[in-house]
């Protein structure tokens, strides 16, 4: 069965009532660790209906940063998600940078048909990165409508 997320607080806002405050205690709870590793790499490990969800949100450095700080952010990156015990669930939120480019011949087990422009180098390690990890580029497995193709980093 899926898991359910109610609610999670990243930011507290101020709101009224001794229910409010009960809800915001419940949620806080269901958070067991915080670990921010860098300036571009951090995680959160979540406790819900039994279920351990490890969030790992990361910002690649973009396509002109020195060869030496990519490395570095994959590697942090690497250590967190080797660190998650295994059986754990894993989500990986991030900003990668790179184009995996259109269609997905020869990457099918790590991702869809529905990239944007041509793989660049970034997106190969993004593509890479997903293999190694048995993972998948997600948003690739969707076809976005026109409206939401503005972004400037689709993937």
């Amino acid at each position: 069965a899926p898991v359910e997320i109610g609610l999670l607080l990243v930011e507290e806002v101020e709101e009224g009532g001794e229910c409010a405050d009960r809800e915001r205690e419940e949620e806080r709870r269901n958070v067991l660790e915080v670990k921010r590793v860098s300036d571009r790499v951090m995680s959160l490990k979540l406790e819900i209906e039994g279920v351990m969800l490890n969030v790992v949100s990361g910002y690649a450095p973009q396509v002109g940063c020195e060869l030496e700080e990519k490395e570095r952010f994959w590697s942090e990156l690497d250590e967190v998600i080797e660190s998650i015990p295994m059986g754990e669930r894993v989500v990986i939120v991030a900003d990668f940078n790179g184009h995996v480019g259109e269609g997905n011949t020869g990457d099918e087990e790590v991702m869809g048909k529905f990239g944007v422009k041509e793989r660049n180098l970034e997106g190969q390690t993004v593509v890479d990165f997903a293999r190694r990890m048995d993972m998948a580029v997600v948003n690739t497995y969707f076809q976005e409508r026109e409206e939401h193709t503005g972004r400037q980093h689709p993937m």
